[in-house]
């Protein structure tokens, strides 16, 4: 795949080059007596060529390393994530309360368990001091950050009892930067925790398996930090 894109890369190169040459030659005679402002035309009409080359090179190497689609809406849709979601479903954030408390969670749940698919939660430890840490650069209080924080792991203990026996949950405790969904392994929704705001409330990047996708340095990430954490 990557070796197609390169080429079609050079392609493009060599369609630009072969344009301008042909343009030149054809209107090289009518140019030397064109009026001055027909050059600065020209100009313009080869700049805003430039620009839109370079625009479409970088979108295909943003493509070859997995980025999907990137949103500056600053809201991630937990419900059209969880839909996605047929045989396996990894979280890795700091509560994870939005995404448990939807409306499309326990459907997805239903889903993954009659495939005996996957479902593995990496929370913040309650008890760990980042908490107090992640709390002050939301001006929030660290009571708040572990009642939510709680609240999850008691519902996702409640659904484990009810059936949903593939939950699997462990608790982290450094200090929170990214909030991650990963859905069937190939494809992942990633935010980022900043300063004044909670990760969901953050720009978001969706990434999609492949040979150079970031999404499997993520996804190893996730997987090194998980063998490392407590387990509920």
């Amino acid at each position: 795949m990557r070796f197609i894109e390169e080429k079609i890369e050079k392609i493009g190169d060599s369609l630009i080059i072969t344009a301008i040459t042909g343009l030149i030659s054809l209107f090289g005679t009518w140019l030397l007596k064109a009026p001055f402002y027909v050059y600065g035309l020209i100009g313009l009409i080869f700049l805003l060529i430039y620009y839109l080359h370079k625009f479409w090179r970088q979108a295909i190497q943003i493509k070859a390393i997995g980025v999907k689609q990137i949103s500056l809406s600053r809201v991630s849709n937990t419900k059209d994530v969880l839909e996605q979601a047929s045989l396996r479903f990894d979280f890795w954030g700091e509560s994870g309360n939005r995404t448990v408390k939807s409306e499309k969670f326990e459907p997805m749940l239903k889903r993954i368990s009659e495939r005996s698919g996957s479902v593995r939660f990496l929370l913040l430890d309650p008890e760990s001091e980042a908490v107090s840490r992640r709390a002050l650069d939301e001006c929030e209080t660290p009571q708040s950050h572990r009642s939510d924080i709680n609240a999850t792991i008691e519902r996702l203990q409640n659904f484990r009892k009810s059936g949903y026996s593939m939950i699997e949950i462990r608790l982290y405790s450094d200090y929170p930067k990214w909030r991650i969904a990963i859905v069937d392994s190939s494809r992942m929704h990633v935010n980022y925790f900043t300063k004044g705001r909670r990760a969901n409330e953050s720009p978001e990047i969706i990434l999609i398996d492949g040979v150079d996708s970031m999404l499997q340095a993520f996804r190893k990430s996730f997987d090194d930090i998980w063998e490392t954490s407590k387990t509920i």
